[in-house]
């Protein structure tokens, strides 16, 4: 990785994007609501993912990070995630309590791209366009969390 990050140093910002969006397109049009964006947009979410790699059993948990599996296996929710696989797309949720808390555990060496809320409100900031999108989705997610949280209440 540190390889990598300083051949991508040496390199002209445009050439960076290009770079960056070679590298990881595949892996940011795995997030649902990045998809979509412009291209522009995809480049400089390309650019903010940071590659980490977790041991066999490692525990996986960052706060408002969202996680797209490289290579490896790990286990979120009862499921099974290999590569291309996400979680954490609810980083967009302000509310911890619609926000999953659930900790990830890496069941063999894990090679993951992370992408914090904060490198997303500087996509907001640099692109107006991208803040419609992103709020569209923060809804739709609230919307689908809050439901769930209102049928358990009802429910007991």
């Amino acid at each position: 990785q540190r390889v990598e990050e300083s051949v991508i140093e040496q390199m002209s910002p445009m050439l960076q994007g290009e770079f960056s969006m070679f590298l990881h397109s595949r892996w940011i049009t795995k997030v649902w609501y990045l998809a979509p964006m412009n291209r522009e947009i995809i480049i400089w979410a390309a650019r903010n993912l940071s590659l980490m790699i977790y041991a066999p059993g490692e525990e996986i948990l960052e706060e408002r990070t969202l996680f797209i599996v490289r290579r490896g296996m790990c286990a979120h929710r009862g499921k099974i995630l290999t590569s291309g696989d996400v979680w954490g797309e609810d980083m967009l949720l302000s509310n911890d309590v619609l926000r999953d808390k659930n900790k990830g555990r890496s069941l063999s060496y894990l090679s993951v791209l992370r992408l914090h809320v904060a490198d997303l409100m500087d996509i907001v900031i640099a692109f107006p366009e991208a803040k419609i999108q992103l709020r569209i989705a923060q809804v739709r997610i609230a919307t689908m969390r809050g439901i769930i949280v209102v049928a358990k209440t009802l429910k007991r």
